[in-house]
């Protein structure tokens, strides 16, 4: 997780601001399929919309994914 971490780090670094979003994309032994952990954006900010719209067009095209297993709210 820290090589991870180092990783999104340096990605802002050189990027800045347009590293809009970073998502963890999960299997369960209990949930069904597959989701998504997503940051926590207020609502009122662009990025709010964007990280969630990635989501739901990728659980449009993907049976096995499911957008309302999502959680967003990794800060």
């Amino acid at each position: 997780m820290a090589a991870l971490k180092d990783l999104v780090a340096e990605a802002k670094r050189v990027h800045g601001d347009n590293v809009f979003m970073f998502i963890d994309f999960h299997g369960h032994s209990v949930k069904k399929n597959v989701f998504a952990y997503g940051p926590d954006h207020p609502i009122f900010d662009p990025k709010y919309y964007t990280s969630r719209l990635f989501c739901k067009i990728l659980s449009k095209t993907s049976d096995m994914f499911r957008y309302y297993s999502c959680i967003f709210r990794v800060s």
